[in-house]
């Protein structure tokens, strides 16, 4: 039914780490993920489709939304939290196996990621996959 598929989630864990794994071959989910990082709060810096990586930077937005300061208040003075929210470069790694793809968060020097973050991007990537 559509609602089961609704619900249904790629998240996943791959050796201990967050993973999604799509259940589509490399090609369709390489611009699948991309459309996805698109749509999201992702600057995708660079892209080695031979190594299935996208280099990109993220945000965490989620503590600007309350964010009370007007407009001018926001442009000229910087807040303690500023340090906290600079962009921060990540990679996003494809690696298919036959009719399916996983989908992994590396750090800049290529490590896989397990912090809160890496589960945020990857949930935002489930959600704009589905």
């Amino acid at each position: 039914t559509a609602a089961a598929a609704a619900s249904a989630t790629y998240l996943t864990q791959v050796n201990g780490a967050q993973a999604l794994q799509l259940p589509e071959p490399f090609d369709r989910a390489w611009r699948s993920v991309g459309l996805a990082l698109d749509r999201v709060n992702f600057t995708v810096e660079d892209r080695d489709r031979g190594q299935g990586l996208y280099y990109v930077r993220y945000v965490d937005t989620r503590d600007t939304v309350n964010d009370n300061r007007g407009f001018f208040s926001k442009l000229f003075t910087r807040s303690g939290g500023d340090a906290a929210r600079q962009a921060k470069k990540y990679r996003v790694a494809l690696k298919g196996s036959g009719s399916g793809t996983t989908v992994t968060v590396l750090n800049d020097a290529g490590q896989p990621e397990s912090t809160e973050i890496a589960k945020r991007i990857l949930t935002l990537l489930d959600e704009q996959l589905h």
